[in-house]
């Protein structure tokens, strides 16, 4: 057993519901890092059923990322948890042709994950489950876990097709328009084939089993925080490069539309003038942001 090992209280309801079947969901808090795994159903459907009970799971993160932002973060921390454990874990990434490689693969390799990147054509689905099966099947993963919409709908079929248990984690409903609304809704349904979805909020949980996500499936497991001691003040203003004193505000997320950065830059606007703000992240609004600020009059306050 590692260490830190929280039961859901999952296991012996399902026993209950379905005999036939034995399922485990374990939530894994080992120096702060959240690892949650499925393993059972028919010998003939799960390698892992066949496994000893001694043998580590091995775990196939599967992502098609975005430069970089909180489900990025959360991969690289479940990867990197258990890995520095040794346990057998792999990230494949999906990646669209012409595209630049997102700043999560280096920081895998410098944590000692390998990844695999796999490019293909915009819309090439058929090729993408291919290249999840033989992934899935090299590395002789017993649980592939999916992280965002795209992988979540793509990948059942290929993991199923490989022998592996399937896990994704729900990291929330940002959509803004009506193409990311539907991805969500294709999304939804997806995980009704899960083994497990993880919701990273008691909300989350609720309104995954509202859309019809069974509620034997969707287990809560909150993002986790590593443990260690935070810098004092005086060091984790020398970090982020800001004068030893004066009041600062702080704003960490990814700069998209649905993270409402907007409305911290505008709140801004009628602080003191010795208040200044300092925002961590980066994405696409950016340069809105940027051009926001100048209009308020309060870029040279922003960090």
């Amino acid at each position: 057993m590692l260490p830190h090992t929280t039961s859901l209280g999952m296991p012996e309801t399902l026993r209950k519901l379905f005999p036939r079947t034995v399922w485990k969901v374990r939530t894994v808090f080992a120096q702060g890092v959240l690892y949650a795994a499925s393993v059972g159903g028919p010998p003939s459907s799960r390698r892992s059923a066949l496994m000893p009970a001694h043998s580590p799971l091995r775990v196939l993160h599967v992502i098609a990322p975005a430069s970089f932002g909180g489900l990025e973060q959360v991969v690289l921390q479940l990867a990197a948890g258990r890995a520095a454990r040794g346990l057998p874990t792999e990230v494949f990434i999906l990646l669209t042709e012409g595209s630049s490689t997102p700043t999560i693969v280096e920081m895998l390799e410098r944590a000692g994950v390998r990844a695999t990147v796999v490019r293909v054509a915009h819309r090439a689905y058929r090729k993408e489950q291919e290249a999840i099966r033989a992934a899935a099947t090299t590395f002789r993963a017993d649980v592939v876990h999916t992280h965002g919409y795209h992988t979540d709908v793509l990948a059942p079929k290929p993991a199923r097709a490989a022998g592996c248990a399937l896990v994704s984690t729900a990291h929330g409903f940002a959509s803004t328009d009506i193409k990311g609304r539907l991805f969500e809704w294709l999304e939804r349904r997806a995980w009704r084939r899960f083994d497990v979805v993880v919701a990273v909020s008691g909300p989350l949980q609720a309104r995954l089993v509202r859309s019809g996500v069974p509620d034997a499936v969707v287990a809560l497991c909150p993002n986790a925080w590593s443990g260690a001691a935070p810098l004092d003040r005086a060091s984790a203003r020398a970090r982020l490069g800001l004068a030893p004193s004066g009041q600062f505000v702080g704003w960490v997320g990814r700069l998209s539309l649905e993270k409402g950065a907007d409305v911290m830059v505008r709140a801004l606007a009628p602080l003191p003038a010795e208040i200044g703000l300092v925002m961590i992240g980066d994405g696409p609004e950016r340069n809105a942001l940027a051009r926001l600020a100048n209009e308020l009059g309060v870029a040279s306050r922003i960090t």
